[in-house]
């Protein structure tokens, strides 16, 4: 994966460094070279039937319980976007994605470095990578910013979390909450857009709040509403 991550950093600086501040090009550095982003690519490509040997049965429940998962998720934000006339979202966040189809992705560039072959490497990652990137990423880095903001915030501490609720009517409910507090609540038909829109309530509610508590968890400052004081 560190080949990977190299090959995007120097693509982003290339091609947006003197565009977007570096908050933004990490966002977009996570939507090629992270592990939800690289599993998803390989369902996208279909890489995951090139595999020459069977993985094991652990492997193999993880790889069919989330192939169609993110097909589904894929299927219903382009409806999404084309009844609302905006581009494709990541679909695959907030989908626990397969690491045996990340490590795949991971593998091939790691060839190339076995290899000596670096140009080959920078091809593949052109050829591969950057077109995923640019259909499903780049134009929504700024509507993720909410959510980094969270994660930036309150990303080590181990009572924050933004999690799937529940499904009914065909809509996913996701919810933010902060030892014990619940932020914000909303729903959308994949996990990627109910996040999308709870994100944002749960920001600016915790700007509402007025005033500071401790964060034990990690020794940060959190805001926290009068409903409940950590101690």
């Amino acid at each position: 994966m560190a080949l990977l991550r190299y090959h995007a950093v120097n693509y982003l600086i290339e091609e947006y460094g003197r565009i977007y501040d570096p908050g933004t090009l990490t966002r977009m550095k996570n939507s090629i070279a992270s592990i939800p982003a690289t599993a998803a690519l390989c369902v996208e490509q279909s890489l995951d039937q090139f595999l020459t040997t069977k993985a094991n049965s652990r492997a193999q429940a993880e790889i069919q319980g989330y192939v169609p998962w993110v097909l589904a998720a894929k299927e219903a934000e382009m409806q999404e976007a084309l009844g609302k006339e905006q581009p494709r979202g990541q679909h695959w966040l907030h989908i626990p994605p397969s690491k045996t189809l990340a490590m795949l992705v991971g593998r091939l560039f790691f060839a190339t470095a076995l290899a000596e072959e670096f140009e080959v490497g920078k091809e593949l990652f052109q050829k591969l990578c950057v077109p995923f990137f640019l259909t499903y990423a780049r134009t929504e880095t700024s509507v993720l910013q909410a959510e980094d903001s969270l994660r930036n915030r309150f990303g080590d501490c181990k009572q924050f979390a933004i999690t799937i609720l529940g499904e009914a009517d065909g809509e996913v409910c996701m919810e933010a909450t902060y030892h014990g507090v619940t932020l914000a609540t909303a729903s959308g038909r994949t996990p990627h857009l109910a996040a999308r829109r709870c994100c944002p309530m749960a920001l600016a509610k915790l700007k509402t709040f007025d005033y500071l508590v401790l964060c034990k968890c990690y020794l940060g400052v959190g805001k926290i509403g009068p409903q409940k004081r950590i101690r």
